[in-house]
């Protein structure tokens, strides 16, 4: 199986920690052919027959590691149509931008064409991370999305402390908690919508976040059986791994799993092979769509092979082929 991951560079991504890297490994062992490119390496060409995408693909090789510091090897580059590949997976990390916008349309026309690319490039489109959540309002904690910075500081005269986010990042990356007398507030109001240029989110804060955020994970509709959940650092309330938080495994609870079953039946059909469910207490808070993450940790912490659920999957939607 010749399986393409459009990703960020290799060389940036933490060997310890990525699920990209993860997957490609569990492609190894299964004598799978993997390859990487960027999103910079996405390209189209048409003529009167008809356009064409393709890449300059990086076919990776495990490497000896008697003879290897790093954990791939370049195997070989070539320019390659879209169609060579079995499947193909987006797992590019936000912030979905224009370069990130105009990647998932020329993918578009190669999916026309029947090419197996998930996430849908074309849903991707028009789920975004933070948004995705209002189709599930009743288990979302009260929020505004809103660049008005009057409507916005009344929101948090609402509650006795809120958290701000930028719409299109990762990691915790310009997360704000604050009182809602917090002097503070115009000023990160002012910075994050770039002067009411910028639609922002705004919820009501979860001290059920001092527990953990959990991390569910879908595959293909599949609800993978724990969560991964992320603890955060004291002093803080970001869990993401990236930012410093404590990784364990629970069992999924009963609202979870309602949670994830509502949200599986609705975007797994339309091509979101790979979700990740942010989940804090009872209230769903993000749905993530372009990179999710957590496979190594739930696989290395639990007695799921997540290699194995994942990759079961694929080969269900090549069987149907």
């Amino acid at each position: 199986m010749k399986i393409l991951f459009i990703c960020d560079p290799i060389e940036t991504l933490n060997h310890l920690k990525d699920s990209t890297i993860f997957l490609i490994e569990k492609a190894w062992e299964r004598n799978y052919e993997p390859s990487t490119c960027t999103i910079n390496e996405i390209n189209v060409i048409a003529s009167s027959e008809g356009p064409n995408v393709y890449v300059k693909a990086n076919l990776l090789k495990k490497p000896n590691k008697k003879n290897h510091d790093q954990w791939w090897e370049n195997n070989n580059s070539e320019t390659l149509n879209l169609t060579e590949f079995d499947i193909i997976f987006i797992r590019t990390d936000p912030p979905f931008d224009a370069k990130y916008s105009a990647a998932s349309l020329i993918l578009q026309i190669a999916e026309k064409d029947g090419v197996k690319i998930f996430n849908s490039p074309k849903e991707l489109v028009s789920h975004n991370e933070k948004l995705s959540i209002l189709d599930f309002h009743q288990y979302i904690p009260p929020t505004l999305v809103s660049s008005i910075t009057s409507e916005l500081f009344d929101f948090t005269k609402s509650y006795k402390k809120v958290v701000f986010k930028p719409l299109n990042e990762m990691g915790g990356s310009g997360v704000f908690v604050v009182e809602k007398n917090d002097p503070n507030i115009p000023a990160i109001i002012e910075t994050l919508t770039r002067k009411s240029n910028k639609k922002i989110v705004v919820q009501k804060f979860l001290p059920e976040i001092k527990y953990g955020d959990k991390r569910v994970l879908i595959f293909n509709g599949e609800i993978v059986n724990c969560c991964l959940m992320r603890t955060p650092q004291e002093g803080s309330y970001i869990g993401n791994l990236a930012a410093g938080g404590h990784a364990s495994i629970e069992k999924l609870s009963i609202t979870d799993r309602q949670i994830a079953n509502e949200v599986s039946e609705t975007l797994a059909p339309m091509g979101f092979f790979i979700l990740g469910l942010d989940i804090i207490g009872n209230n769903l808070t993000e749905i993530n769509v372009t990179s999710p993450t957590g496979f190594r940790e739930i696989n290395n912490l639990s007695k799921i092979d997540v290699g194995e659920l994942f990759y079961n999957q694929v080969n269900n939607i090549l069987d149907k082929t």
